[in-house]
């Protein structure tokens, strides 16, 4: 199962700086292993991450930055993040869709309260309609410099 999140990075950091900003965001939500007994438990909210990945390029973005990733995992950043990272100025507001999460500027975590479905798809639940609500609230709170990346994680 796929996982979406949005990550906001400090956008006082130069392009290059970005990539280790959002390990570092995504560091201490993901893949966990704890003991139980004699089971190691997967406690994690993923396994393994992609920039863009299934929903790569969703974003209109009218300014692509230049990124550094030569020395970075290609199968994580693939195209350098090219259609997944971009500044909130950069993003055409309409093509921003809520995903399964957001990780805020202060390192916090938010999400759906259920990473087994996908808002992007056209739900139309009370809690599916808030959350959209809500994500679109929190972009509205952001600096038009904040870095935007957007992570397809499984689990």
């Amino acid at each position: 199962m796929h996982v979406y999140i949005t990550v906001a990075i400090n956008g006082t950091l130069d392009a290059d700086a970005v990539p280790a900003a959002v390990e570092q965001a995504l560091a201490p939500y993901g893949e966990q292993r704890d003991v139980i007994g004699e089971d190691a438990i997967a406690t994690g909210k993923w396994e393994g991450w992609i920039v863009g990945g299934r929903l790569a390029n969703s974003w209109a973005i009218t300014a692509h930055p230049k990124l550094a990733t030569a020395r970075l995992p290609r199968w994580q950043w693939p195209d350098h993040g090219h259609g997944s990272i971009a500044r909130v100025r950069d993003i055409t507001a309409t093509s921003l869709t809520a995903t399964t999460a957001y990780i805020h500027l202060d390192g916090t975590w938010h999400d759906s309260g259920r990473l087994d479905w996908q808002p992007t798809i056209a739900h139309d639940s009370a809690a599916a309609r808030r959350w959209r609500f809500d994500y679109s609230a929190w972009i509205t709170t952001l600096p038009a410099d904040t870095w935007l990346v957007l992570i397809d994680a499984h689990r």
